[in-house]
């Protein structure tokens, strides 16, 4: 019987998540890098001229707009290089985990009368599916399908964490009886 096992809203929540997280720290150590660490780099040096005349750091401080406490360290070009290279580097990350997510959250599994839809498109005919990985279904919700299509391996996985445990038990259903035995089953 036709079933189908769509990608759960939970996971497309949590996974999507990543990039967000991954972006914030792209901007937060960008900003480190252009704007923070350069401003106090300009108020240690600020500070280094003036700490020794009494009330000129406060006047100084006043002036600008900064806070009287005095800058603890200043950074080297390599520190605030560090900070721009760990914001490409969580940027690019980020965009590769964005682009991954938004392909994810849309894919789906979808049993047919002679065949299996995989979660990247591909029609799998019951007849070319060769193994059967059960071990950790019952708990993990993970089942490995194997087959030989047109000469090639592949497989594909039935994951319910990430799609409809329903549709995916459906869709296992669908697929141990039009294999009627013929794969082998690891349990």
């Amino acid at each position: 019987m036709p079933a189908e096992a769509r990608v759960m809203r939970t996971w497309i929540q949590q996974k999507g998540l990543i990039p967000v997280f991954l972006f914030g720290f792209a901007v937060w150590f960008l900003w480190d890098g252009l704007i923070g660490w350069p401003l106090s780099n300009k108020r240690f040096d600020a500070h280094a001229l003036v700490k020794d005349k009494s009330g000129e750091w406060e006047k100084l401080c006043a002036a600008s707009g900064w806070t009287t406490e005095a800058p603890h360290k200043r950074y080297g070009r390599s520190d605030i290089n560090m900070q721009l290279a760990i914001a490409a580097l969580t940027g690019v990350i980020g965009a590769f985990s964005l682009v991954f997510w938004l392909r994810a959250k849309k894919t789906f599994i979808r049993s047919e009368d002679d065949a299996v839809i995989t979660p990247s498109g591909k029609r799998v005919p019951y007849a070319s599916i060769t193994d059967l990985d059960l071990r950790k279904w019952k708990s993990k919700g993970l089942a490995k399908i194997v087959y030989s299509l047109e000469g090639a391996k592949g497989r594909f996985i039935l994951d319910d964490a990430k799609y409809d445990p329903t549709g995916l038990d459906a869709i296992l259903e669908d697929i141990r009886q039009q294999t009627g035995g013929r794969a082998k089953v690891d349990e």
